[in-house]
């Protein structure tokens, strides 16, 4: 099957029957961890939007509805991208792939409409613990990103894992899981549930 461009890395292509990206000037494979810290620069930025975004609540340049729908938006983005980028491009996202997000971006409304609710009330207090707490939801697509990723490659034939660590320090759960090597699917802790939760750097390969 040929190779198809990407208009979400348009220096890359990509072969859907293997699943990978290629690097369309070099014609190389493109590892599971290149394309894993392509993820993390988006949610990144993202991150630094949302936290633009509250800083400027906590300093009364915006309303709290204001802050809620641009966090909303960076939100829908940020899944939207990462669930395009396991798919290999936004060419690869049918209408029956954006479905399967539904359900997930309506209860990331409901635990954002939750949250600025406590800020409302003052339960949750206009400081640090703002910035801290907005910055888990803009990392939380990489769960999105490694549900579709390996719901995938199962489909495409593959039959074992093995994590790999990124360029972070690393919590306790994520090097117990790089010890265990080569693993059937489905035998790892999903990234995002470990000690580190979506703080996550580590990546999956599979053969």
């Amino acid at each position: 099957m040929p190779t198809r461009r990407s208009s979400l890395t348009p220096a890359y292509g990509w072969r859907p029957k293997s699943g990978r990206y290629v690097n369309l000037a070099t014609g190389r494979i493109v590892s599971f961890a290149e394309v894993r810290r392509a993820l993390d620069v988006a949610l990144d930025r993202a991150t630094i939007e949302t936290q633009r975004l509250s800083r400027d609540l906590i300093a009364g340049r915006v309303t709290l509805a204001e802050w809620q729908l641009g966090v909303a938006k960076q939100l829908k983005s940020a899944h939207y991208a990462a669930a395009a980028l396991a798919k290999g491009g936004w060419a690869q996202m049918t209408p029956q792939e954006q479905g399967r997000l539904g359900p997930l971006l309506r209860e990331q409304y409901h635990y954002l409409a939750a949250f600025a609710a406590q800020i409302e009330s003052g339960q949750q207090k206009l400081d640090g613990t703002l910035l801290s707490r907005v910055k888990l939801y803009t990392q939380a697509p990489r769960g999105t990103y490694h549900a579709v990723e390996a719901r995938d490659k199962q489909r495409q034939g593959y039959t074992e894992c093995r994590n790999d660590l990124g360029l972070a320090d690393h919590c306790a759960g994520c090097l117990a899981e790089t010890a265990k090597g080569w693993v059937p699917l489905g035998a790892l802790v999903p990234i995002g549930a470990r000690p580190c939760l979506h703080n996550c750097r580590c990546s999956i390969s599979y053969r």
